[in-house]
């Protein structure tokens, strides 16, 4: 049968099954009108989807005959072969078991199974084979054995297998009242016969309770490999099973068998795993009145399984397919068959049983364990009192293993110790008293911990992207960071503490002043929780020097100090914590290439790096960095194409680069890289147009087109992009009006389109964007005093309304403005001494204040001529000596020198004109 027909037998089922029973005969009339041998094929998967799970449902032992209505077919009292079947056992999906003696040279009791006349469809009779076939390859002790094989008169496939009389696993255990331990012992032996199986490449793929028997003497007897699986490429029988239909047990099934993924040993783990988990507890992992494969299939991949621990205290109704409650089960009547009372089999499943099961039936198939034997193994362990390889291996877990063990010494131990201070029982227990008021304040001790890490971690992440939230993150990380302060001084030894505290205080400082996202402004604030986090990241790096998360956090402390560091022109320190932080980044990424989290640590080391050292004007050092930062990001990119993230990692690569090459010349190429930046970023603005980041990137990357089409002198161009990058801002400003980043580029961007319009010589229009400008930055002066950014901009935001006040000839405006700029340069170069940028912009509001007064002479008396030549000497002496005061390295570029030999110049030119004024009047 082709796949094709295949596929369009699977469609007709599934909606057959969905109809009611009273409906599909119309329904089947209608699908498979014509073709008798598609319907024959349909009605017998239907019959074997209904009668599926059911094999041997009850013990075969028991005389059921009475309790089944023999239907017309029955072959009870039938000859088959040497066989004579005496009554009917059990039915499966497939095919009905006998009890059956041996009529020929001896008797001998057995079990026979044929197949269901009505039922031997080549799907069916396939599947019957394939069950013969597997169990003629096993003998185990614990697999029902096939001792003969054959075909009926009229060709119906039947084998014949050793009788067991005996109870399914999970009723003889509830009948006997057998303990946890003595359940775990008998499932070893059902792991044997399974971990047999997998040697002899066969997959169960239907462990469950009914399959499952046991002897009156307590011997398992694993059965019914009828949708068993040979691991083997070569086989024509397992070839038949790729059907498209499912064969499995819901309840018990595997994701990877709901979802219809490629079948592995793990499976059969996985529904060990499954059986374990309701021997121990009365329940299954995953409870609810819905037992439909949907159901459980959703249920499987959302949600994690209870503890078996947890899940003996709940009470739950089983229903059945249509509903109806088949039972009801409550945590006394599974104590009661396990081990008396709820609070003991809770304690008895605590711990190591809970972490077996729960690794047995974890969701992707390469965390559970490896195989059945190590499962088994586990097992074992726990029962001998050893440590188990799913618990984490740690001193106090060995030691209470050790304890257990060997409780007789242990004990006499004890009285020993009991002896020797009898004298101090009085100091006992008082001690006794101080570790209970220890107990009350160690959960003290966590609740607030608890509620610390939930403001600054669980809460500030689900708000952190929301327009206008930026007061309420602080508010959040504020109040976290007051908690943690509070048990800061009980972290010493404590690593985790330790480590939470690192990352509170890390995003306590992105809130307030983070240069390269949303925050306060507060930039003193940044770098003292940095700081902070430092102090506490350093030693506790040193102390454990290969756990690569605390290097890792090292690391970012470093990145955070270095970005406002670079931020506020402290570049030579910002370059030293860069170059720290790159290091790590290295190293990390080089013990584990294949980690793309890692990988992108050292991407934003290398981007961070080559950042600063442009910032220093070593363009060739910084180009080298930055294109180390873009093999990085285009391998991330690479590997997923479709992440944001790594789109934006490599937009901002080309955006860096592009930057480069327009500063030294390269204009062409600057182009280049700028419009694949450009690209990138307006594909992701589209795909997700509320993310406000994303929009922050495309301003950003209109910005860059803007300043290299003025510097070409392409104004038109220059200014079509400042306006579309200007938009954004207006619209990112308007969402979050407390958040100073946002504020802060809308200023900016009002500011790059009056620069063009000045060029373009439209002063009023100029004017209107450099005056938004200047109001937008004087009211977050006001609100941040002690943000220094911001009055670094203010003051080119007076500079500029003065420029454009002195072209359109209002003189006194313009010294105004210029000296509003000057005092700010002023102020801020008395606050930070040694930042050249600030030195650089108070050395040309000077000359400007010098320029003002030169101009305009003529028309006044020799007076006021000499005193305005005098003054305007002084502005143009005060800015040389700030440019001579700076660095060599500092005035080293060509602007720096041309502006110093221009200063000289117009020094001179004043000298001269007050000379001439002084020189007596000739006669």
């Amino acid at each position: 049968m082709t796949p094709e027909q295949w596929q369009r037998i699977q469609e007709i089922l599934d909606v057959a099954l969905e109809a009611e029973p009273g409906a599909r005969a119309a329904y089947l009339d209608r699908a498979c009108d014509g073709e008798p041998s598609l319907r024959r094929e349909v009605e017998s998967l239907i019959a074997a989807h209904e009668g599926m799970g059911d094999f041997m449902e009850r013990p075969a032992g028991e005389d059921i005959a009475t309790t089944i209505e023999l239907k017309p077919g029955s072959r009870t009292g039938e000859r088959i072969g040497r066989y004579r079947l005496l009554e009917e056992v059990g039915r499966g999906g497939m095919g009905t078991v006998y009890r059956a003696v041996r009529v020929d040279d001896f008797e001998q009791q057995v079990a026979v199974k044929l197949v269901k006349r009505g039922l031997d469809s080549e799907f069916v009779l396939a599947r019957f084979r394939n069950e013969r076939q597997i169990l003629a390859r096993l003998d185990h002790p614990n697999i029902g054995r096939l001792l003969d094989g054959a075909s009926t008169e009229d060709g119906l496939p039947y084998f014949v297998m050793e009788y067991v009389r005996g109870g399914t696993l999970d009723q003889y255990c509830d009948s006997r009242r057998l303990s946890i331990t003595k359940r775990l012992r008998l499932f070893l032996a059902v792991c044997s016969a399974v971990q047999y199986a997998h040697r002899n490449l066969i997959v169960h793929r239907d462990l469950k309770p009914s399959n499952i028997l046991v002897t009156d003497d307590g011997t398992p007897k694993l059965l019914d490999f009828g949708i068993a699986k040979i691991l083997n490429p070569d086989s024509a029988a397992e070839g038949r099973t790729l059907t498209g239909v499912k064969l499995l047990t819901p309840e018990y099934a595997s994701p990877e068998q709901l979802l219809g993924e490629p079948i592995t040993t793990a499976s059969d783990v996985y529904s060990l795993g499954v059986v374990l988990y309701e021997l121990l507890t009365g329940h299954r992992p995953y409870c609810g009145s819905d037992r439909s494969l949907e159901a459980i299939t959703r249920a499987i991949s959302e949600i994690e399984p209870e503890k078996p621990s947890s899940a003996v205290t709940r009470v739950e109704e089983v229903k059945d397919r249509t509903g109806e409650i088949r039972k009801r089960v409550a945590p006394q009547e599974v104590a009661a068959t396990r081990e008396a009372s709820v609070e003991k089999l809770r304690r008895r499943l605590a711990g190591d049983v809970d972490t077996i099961v729960l690794m047995a039936i974890r969701r992707e198939p390469q965390r559970r364990y490896a195989s059945v034997e190590q499962f088994s193994e586990d097992i074992r362990r726990h029962l001998e009192g050893l440590p188990v390889a799913a618990r984490t291996d740690t001193f106090w877990y060995r030691s209470s293993k050790f304890t257990r063990r060997h409780r007789a010494a242990v004990a006499g131990a004890a009285l020993v110790a009991l002896a020797l201070f009898v004298g101090m029982a009085a100091t006992l227990r008082e001690a006794r008293i101080a570790q209970s008021q220890r107990g009350r304040a160690e959960r003290r001790f966590n609740d607030v911990r608890k509620l610390a890490n939930s403001l600054i971690f669980d809460i500030h992440d689900s708000i952190q992207d929301l327009p206008g939230s930026t007061p309420a993150r602080k508010l959040l990380v504020d109040r976290g960071l007051q908690y943690l302060d509070s048990l800061a001084k009980e972290a010493a030894g404590d690593t985790s503490l330790q480590e939470e505290l690192v990352k509170a205080y890390q995003r306590v400082g992105d809130v307030q002043g983070y240069p390269f996202g949303p925050n306060l402004g507060d930039t003193p604030g940044a770098m003292a929780s940095y700081r902070k986090a430092l102090a506490i990241s350093e030693p506790l790096a040193r102390a454990h020097p290969s756990d690569a998360g605390l290097r890792s956090d090292l690391m970012i402390c470093y990145q955070r100090i270095g970005n406002v560091q670079s931020e506020s022109g402290d570049v030579s320190d910002a370059l030293q914590n860069q170059r720290k932080a790159t290091a790590i980044a290295e190293d990390l990424a080089a013990a584990d290439p294949s980690n793309k989290a890692t990988q992108r640590k050292l991407f934003v080391s290398y981007s961070n790096l080559g950042d600063v050292l442009v910032q220093e004007a070593d363009y060739k050092a910084g180009l080298e960095v930055h294109q180390k930062a873009l093999k990085v990001a285009q391998l991330l990119y690479q590997l997923d194409p479709k992440s944001p993230q790594a789109g934006g990692d490599l937009s901002l690569c080309y955006a860096k680069i592009g930057t480069i090459q327009s500063r030294t010349g390269k204009k062409q190429d600057a182009l280049k890289n700028y419009r694949e930046s450009l690209s990138i970023r307006q594909a992701l603005a589209i795909a997700d147009p509320t993310n406000a980041d994303y929009q922050r990137r495309l301003s950003a990357a209109y910005e860059r087109m803007g300043d290299l089409f003025a510097e070409e002198e392409n104004v038109a161009a220059a200014l079509e992009n400042q306006r579309k990058a200007l938009a954004i801002d207006q619209s990112l400003a308007a969402a979050d009006l407390n958040n100073v980043d946002d504020q802060l580029g809308l200023a900016l961007s009002y500011s790059n389109v009056g620069e063009l319009l000045e060029m373009s010589r439209k002063f009023k229009s100029a004017q209107d964007n450099y005056q938004q400008s200047v109001t937008i930055m004087e009211g977050l002066a006001a609100k941040n005093p002690a943000n220094t950014q911001v009055p670094f901009y203010l003051a080119d935001g007076y500079a500029e309304l003065g420029s454009v006040a002195f072209k359109t000839g209002n003189t006194w405006a313009a010294a105004e403005k210029y000296g509003k700029a000057t005092a700010i340069a002023q102020e801020l170069s008395t606050r930070d001494p040694a930042n050249a940028d600030v030195r650089d912009k108070l050395a040309d509001y000077y000359a400007k204040l010098g320029e003002l007064n030169e101009s305009g002479t003529s028309d006044l008396s020799s007076a006021s001529q000499a005193e305005r030549w005098m003054s305007a000497r002084s502005w143009f002496q005060k800015s040389l000596d700030v440019r001579l005061r700076m660095a060599p390295g500092e005035t080293a570029d060509q602007s720096s020198r041309d502006k110093i030999d221009k200063t000289r110049r117009q020094i001179g030119k004043c000298e001269a004109a007050l000379t001439k004024l002084r020189a007596p009047t000739a006669h």
